[in-house]
This record gives structure tokens, sequence and C-alpha cells, in this order.
């Protein structure tokens, strides 16, 4: 029903409602008064003492509850009815019953059965409680994750093997003056070990302290270092041969030198590039 409003001063108030707003209010009236009261209970609470109200169907009075945006009713405890007591034999049966209820809802993983009747919403039947069901739940995650990393694990072996049989393929790394610098080291491994190409590059930049710190190269270290141009043809003949270069982070290390080629208008061989930063990680988790 509609609030039935009156403007006291600069506020709306409800007639019905006794309830006082700055703003007209959207929510319709209860059709009651809001308030509280010691005397003023709920039927669960009526209940528990043993009472019920003369005609639920005609509260006494209500309040809102946020939490589930709804009208609670409330009773007059003074003009509340004693409840009929229970014969030993509706006490009996009763409790037969709720022991039946509680095997019916019997966690079959930890045993526990409801231990009211509001906790049976929380089992059930014939299944799991929902504590068992949450560890059972992230179980099938776990296992979910590690045959995920067993999968992951045999490919990045098989990867290792296939790779290991093959001899068109290095091993390349840089290091730089930033995360997005320019090359102030390059190096290029063979598959049996040998060192086809180890050299510190001139940047014509300034190195960042904290690229500094990781790899130990001072800007007095590459000053008379060669340029990436000057050392260029070593390279190509390090890679000659060769369809893939393995870096530990490939996407890196191809962007830094994709990134210097450009720089000085070189052309770097058409290679694939595979990465070790990946395989490594899975190899770690088996």
């Amino acid at each position: 029903m509609d609030h039935k409003l009156e403007k006291v001063k600069h506020e709306y108030h409800c007639t019905v409602c006794l309830w006082m707003w700055k703003a007209a209010p959207g929510r319709n009236c209860p059709g009651l008064p809001r308030r509280s009261a010691p005397h003023l209970l709920t039927y669960t609470q009526l209940q528990k003492k043993h009472l019920k109200p003369a005609d639920r169907n005609k509260p006494d009075a209500c309040y809102y509850q946020n939490s589930t945006c709804d009208f609670v009713w409330l009773y007059d405890e003074r003009v509340a009815l004693p409840r009929r007591q229970d014969t030993q034999k509706q006490k009996a049966a009763r409790e037969k019953a709720w022991v039946t209820t509680q095997e019916k809802y019997r966690c079959t993983e930890c045993k526990r059965t409801p231990e009211y009747l509001g906790e049976v919403r929380q089992y059930t039947a014939g299944g799991l409680c929902a504590s068992s069901a949450s560890w059972a739940e992230e179980e099938a995650k776990q296992d979910a994750l590690e045959a995920m990393i067993r999968d992951d694990g045999r490919e990045a072996c098989a990867w290792a093997a296939y790779l290991l049989h093959r001899t068109d393929w290095c091993i390349l790394d840089t290091e730089t003056t930033d995360l997005s610098g320019s090359i102030v080291e390059l190096a290029v491994i063979a598959p049996d070990g040998r060192v086809l190409l180890q050299s510190v590059v001139n940047p014509q930049d300034k190195i960042h302290a904290d690229a500094r710190r990781i790899h130990r190269i001072s800007d007095e270290e590459v000053l008379l270092a060669p340029t990436l141009p000057e050392i260029w043809p070593d390279l190509l003949a390090a890679l000659e041969g060769r369809t893939t270069l393995v870096a530990y982070n490939s996407e890196f290390d191809s962007e830094t030198l994709a990134c210097d080629t450009a720089r000085y208008g070189l052309t770097l061989p058409n290679v694939e590039w595979d990465g070790l930063m990946e395989q490594y990680a899975v190899v770690l988790f088996i």
C-alpha cells in the first residue's frame, strides 16, 4: 500500500508506519507501525516461549531487515496465546522422525548429521554435507591441476628430448640497458655447449641502475666495446645453419633483438624462436 504522508517541517512522515524521511520514500508502506519494543516479538521468538499470536495473519508491528530487504512481522506478546503442549506420544514420534531425518542426511564422507532442522539445508540426502562437498570440490580441482601439470610436464620432456636430437638450433641470450632497452651483451651457445659468440655490446646509451644490479655490466665496460653492427657478421656466422633460436624468455629476447636490428637497419635471418621459461616452470612442478 502507499504511504499516507504528511509534511513535518522538512521531512515526510507516514501516519501508518510512523516512519520519517528527508525525501519522499520509494518503497511501499507495510501497513503497520515500524517500531521495536520488548513486548513485540517475531513468530519464532514467541514459539520459543511456547506462545503463538492470536492471528498470525494480523501482526501488530514490523521492522525492515536490510540483509533480506524485507519486512519482519512482530506480534504483541501480551496478547499472545499459550501453545498446546505435545503429549508424550507426540514428543516420542517427533524425536523418532528427527532421528530418521538425521540418518537420511548423514554425510557419506565425514559421517556428521544435522544437529538441528535449520542445518538440513547444508546437507544432501544420501550425499555430502556442505563442508565435505566444499572439500571434495577443492580436491577435484587439485586433481585436475595435478593432471594438467603432469601432461604439461610430459610435453616439456618430449620437447626437450626432441630438441636434443637436433643440431639446427642454438641458445641465444641478451642483457640490456633496461627492460625495454638496447643490448649490452650477446651470447650464442651451440647444442653441444660450445660458445659460438659472446661479446659485450656498446648500446650507445646509458645502462639503467636496476639492470646494472642484475647483470653487473657498467657504462665504463661497454664504452670501448663494439656496437651491434660491428659484431653483426660474427652473429650471422654463429647462426648459420640454425633454424631455431632457444631463449629463456623468447618473447623478451626476440623483441629486444628485433628493436636493435631495426635501429641499425640490420636484417636478422628467418628463424623460429622457442622459450625455455615456460618449459622450465612446468618441469619444476613435476
